[in-house]
């Protein structure tokens, strides 16, 4: 039968090769084709620890096939499925010796013919009625292994079930067969090895139809297709042969007959104890029923050992590890204690816990007892973690002979405790760290917690202010509102309000106040976080006194109205009564008088109504660059001869919408204000006329202070001096009316022009330096019409 199966492999080798399809020539079938497989996924793959290569059920199948194909393979070993379609993505391997079948695969691999199923059935003890099919499993506790395919199934599919999930198969099997879990997920062969090999073929069995099934085949990268017909040819009868079930029956083991030697031996044990237990009296009838509870009890100790999630570990006196549990593993990251076992304690104890665990454990190896507590321990992969431990001596037949004890780990404790300190010095940095003033105080008006910003505000130490209640620092007006405004608090939670607080210095300070009811050492308290609106009610009293100086303009505005009306009629008299006199009267000396006092007053009155914006101006669309050549003339004239004049810098063609005569009274103004800076020293006066965008204006010296710009370009009138400048309060008050840094009687000019530029939709910058002169810049829109300016 071989000989004709190797003879038909051989005459499909020579059909390839004679083909004009075959993949490669011998040259190229003697180089290695790269397999993908796991190091540690049984019994598929897994790496044999004596001779460091590949093994396992797929590796056996995939050997046998590329001996039979004439090919050879190299196997790249990866930890995990993600690594494995990477290198099969990227073309590095060729071949994926045993792969699950799944449409989204046939995508990308061409599938052998399948050589194997996996069932992925529920396994339950064989005295088990309630579970008898896949809809029994619903709020029973169901084992499963963590990431395997079973478990993606429960979870999808019975999602009221109650999973528990262990690291390996062999954890959940033993979780059924004490009965910690009342049935479990898994595929069907490894499970049945497990049985059979365990001779545990009557205590447990399958349960309805299996949860999947998941065809598994060689799969091979796309863009080989003689490479595969080679691979499924081979397969396909190789399957068929006794090798095959001979490789199947290796890893996945076989039922064994009823009566093999092992059971004979048990019944003819049995059939022994049973006859000599008739002949034994019934105190040796006693001693082995206590022997066999000793046992039990043995057994369901090392049960509990085994399933706890405590970390279970016994040392022996020379203080090396002889047993750990699965919990101990998991704990400190090992994977099979045969990584511990042997080794000594200090291999998981970090350097700052050694000297203490050398001391424990030479105190209990001493016979003596050591009290529970905290400690540190070093992990496979260098990390520190933490636990609680409880250990005792091992005494047998009256000697120590070692110690043994549990530990349950903390480590999410400890983060919890670090989480919750941080979140701590972070809220207790923002209360600190808070521009605001917060109190936190009792109901009775005890102050309970401050923040560093309302000592400061209030002038007080921290620990003065900590002393003291609320009704301590309010005025007496504020304490009679505190119970209303208590009351009305604890009704509505939380409350907004103004109050005022007195300062150290015995000030008043108008405070803002959030208020909310909070819990504090499980009673209700106050938190009002507190801000200090002393700038805002200034702001509002300056806004106050702005409105009140508003109307006063406008009073102003109609009282000079009245007094020119009044004037213009004084005047018309006078000058009647002028006309009436005689020549050589006498009257006519005081009537004179009269009439140059009046004429006086009438010119005050207007230059009032001219700041007021109330005078009457001809505005007019007119070269203000002719304007100022104008007025050249006259101003020169002014100017003392110690005192150099320039206006060099007048560019021509600046068109704006002003009043010819208004612009000469703007310059001489300017100029003489210019003359008395400097007085008799010597000194320059410089004009000049220029366009700017509105884009590099500087307004922060600007008046008026809210002006804002109508016009993309300006023109800007520049007048500066090298006189003797004004200081910053000085220049705040220059365009009041009368206000003079002179003799008495003077200081209507600036006003004067302030309302001018007013009336022109313009605006007045100054810049002086005390000691170092002035500058004066008029800035007028430059409009193509008047319409938009006032009139």
């Amino acid at each position: 039968m071989r000989f004709l199966f190797n003879l038909y492999i051989y005459l499909i080798f020579i059909s390839i090769f004679l083909s004009p399809s075959n993949f490669s020539t011998a040259d190229e079938r003697s180089k290695e084709i790269n397999a993908v497989c796991l190091n540690n996924w049984k019994p598929l793959y897994f790496i044999d620890e004596n001779t460091g290569e590949p093994d396992g059920f797929a590796i056996d199948i995939m050997n046998k096939v590329a001996q039979l194909s004439g090919i050879k393979i190299n196997y790249l070993i990866y930890n995990d499925w993600p690594d494995v379609f990477k290198s099969l993505e990227s073309g590095e391997a060729l071949i994926a010796p045993n792969l699950g079948i799944t449409d989204d695969r046939l995508k990308l691999y061409d599938f052998t013919i399948p050589y194997e199923t996996f069932r992925i059935s529920i396994f339950v003890r064989s005295d088990s009625v309630d579970i008898n099919s896949e809809s029994d499993l619903v709020g029973k506790k169901i084992g499963v292994v963590n990431k395997n395919q079973g478990m993606l199934l429960v979870q999808k599919r019975v999602s009221s079930a109650k999973l528990q999930i262990y690291d390996t198969v062999d954890e959940c099997f033993m979780a059924l067969l004490s009965g910690n879990v009342d049935a479990i997920v898994y595929p069907e062969q490894i499970i049945k090895k497990i049985i059979i090999k365990s001779g545990l073929e009557k205590k447990i069995k399958t349960v309805g139809k299996p949860l999947q099934e998941i065809k598994r085949a060689i799969a091979i990268r796309k863009g080989s297709p003689q490479l595969f017909e080679l691979i499924n040819s081979t397969i396909t009868q190789f399957i068929k042969t006794d090798e095959y079930k001979d490789i199947y029956a290796k890893w996945y083991g076989e039922p064994k007959t009823l009566f093999n030697a092992k059971i004979i031996i048990i019944a003819m044990s049995i059939m022994f104890i049973l006859t000599v237990a008739s002949m034994m009296t019934w105190r040796y009838i006693s001693i082995m029923r206590l022997n066999r509870i000793l046992l039990e009890s043995r057994e369901r100790l090392k049960a509990i050992i085994d399933n706890t999630n405590a970390g279970y570990f016994l040392i022996d006196r020379s203080g090396k590890f002889q047993q750990v549990n699965n919990a101990w593993l998991r704990i400190h990251g090992y994977e099979s204690a045969d990584e511990v076992v042997g080794q000594h304690f200090s291999l998981v104890q970090p350097d700052s816990y050694m000297e203490t665990a050398e001391n424990n454990v030479n105190t209990l190896l001493n016979g003596q007892n050591i009290p529970s507590g905290e400690f540190g321990r070093v992990s496979k992969d260098g990390s520190i973690g933490y636990h609680t431990y409880s250990a005792h001596p091992v005494i047998h037949r009256g000697q120590v002979i070692g110690l043994e004890g549990f530990l349950i780990d903390i480590n999410d404790i400890k983060r919890a405790e670090k989480a919750l300190k941080e979140s701590e010095e972070k809220y207790k940095l923002l209360f600190e760290s808070a521009g605001d003033a917060i109190f936190i105080h009792d109901t009775e008006w005890n102050i309970l917690r401050i923040n560093t910003t309302a000592a400061k505000v209030l002038g007080y130490t921290y620990e003065e202010l900590s002393l003291m209640t609320i009704e301590q620092l309010s005025t007496t007006e504020e304490i009679q509102k505190m119970p209303e405004r208590l009351a009305q608090l604890m009704k509505d939670r939380c409350l907004t309000l103004e109050t005022v607080y007195k300062h150290k210095d015995g000030s008043n300070i108008p405070m803002e106040l959030n208020v909310k009811v909070i819990t504090w050492d499980g009673k209700p308290a106050i938190m009002s976080i507190c801000r200090d609106i002393t700038e805002r009610k200034r702001s509002e009293e300056q806004s106050h006194q702005l409105k009140k100086a508003e109307s006063l303009k406008r009073m102003a505005g109609a009282v000079a109205h009245i007094f020119n009306n009044q004037l213009f009629i004084v005047i018309g008299n006078l000058e009647i009564a002028l006309d009436d006199l005689a020549k050589n009267s006498v009257s006519r000396e005081n009537l004179l008088s009269a009439m140059q006092a009046a004429q006086k007053s009438a010119d005050i009155s207007g230059l009032m109504l001219t700041y007021l914006s109330q005078g009457i101006s001809h505005n007019k669309l007119l070269d203000i660059s002719q304007v100022c050549q104008q007025s050249l003339m006259l101003l020169k004239a002014s100017i003392p001869k110690w005192i150099a004049f320039e206006a060099d810098s007048i560019a021509s063609g600046i068109e704006v919408v002003a009043d010819a005569n208004q612009i000469h009274i703007i310059l001489q103004h300017l100029v003489v204000n210019a003359i008395e800076s400097i007085g008799n020293n010597k000194g320059r006066v410089n004009l000049s006329l220029k366009t700017i965008p509105a884009s590099d204006l500087n307004l922060s010296c600007a008046v008026p202070r809210n002006w804002k710009s109508c016009a993309d370009n300006y023109a800007c009138i520049e007048v500066s001096d090298t006189g003797c400048g004004m200081t910053i309060q000085d220049v705040t008050k220059i365009f009041d009316p009368f206000f003079t840094t002179k003799f008495a009687g003077r200081g209507l000019g600036l006003p004067v022009i302030l309302g001018i530029v007013n009336s022109f939709d313009g605006a007045i910058c100054v810049d002086s330096v005390k000691d170092k002169g002035s500058v004066f810049t008029i800035i007028l829109p430059i409009l193509k019409d008047d319409s938009h300016v006032k009139s």
